[in-house]
């Protein structure tokens, strides 16, 4: 991990807050931020941990997007 969980979950809110308010899977986010899924994996927990993610699940498929 190249950059520390704050930076992490940061790239990952202004991916979300460009996206609009479409839930966007894990694997989607970590294309998006050019960052590995386990990375994202730690990002979206301190997103979380904040109370600024919500949480969808689509069969098999975690999506997340940001709490308006």
């Amino acid at each position: 991990m190249s950059k520390n969980i704050g930076e992490l979950a940061g790239l990952i809110w202004h991916y979300l807050n460009n996206n609009g308010e479409k839930p966007a899977s894990l694997t989607k986010v970590a294309k998006g931020v050019d960052l590995k899924k386990d990375d994202v994996a730690l990002g979206v927990g301190w997103l979380a941990k904040e109370g600024q993610i919500n949480f969808e699940e689509k069969g098999s498929t975690l999506k997340v997007s940001l709490v308006k």
